[in-house]
């Protein structure tokens, strides 16, 4: 079995002329959504029998455009790693 972990793709905040501070809704913009298209494109070689996406806006969007070239439907899946805020490094 193997399984794959992928990061979403570029969010339309990230290509706008400044860095604003990214939400757990921030959507994919264009060049975001050509990735994600890509990525299905690259993983059709792969034996894939599930998809799962958290319930992030840019994850969401990102896993139904791989999905879409896959041909699959996607799942919503929450892991939360929690990760203590006040280690000081």
């Amino acid at each position: 079995m193997k399984v794959f972990l992928i990061r979403h793709a570029k969010t339309a905040i990230r290509e706008g002329p400044t860095l604003k501070r990214q939400t757990p809704d921030s959507p994919l913009g264009k060049e975001g959504i050509k990735q994600a298209k890509l990525l299905g494109k690259l993983l059709r070689k792969e034996a894939i029998d599930v998809i799962f996406s958290s319930k992030w806006e840019r994850a969401k969007q990102t896993a139904e455009q791989v999905a879409k070239n896959l041909g699959k439907e996607f799942e919503l899946f929450e892991l939360s790693l929690l990760l203590p805020t006040s280690l000081q490094w």
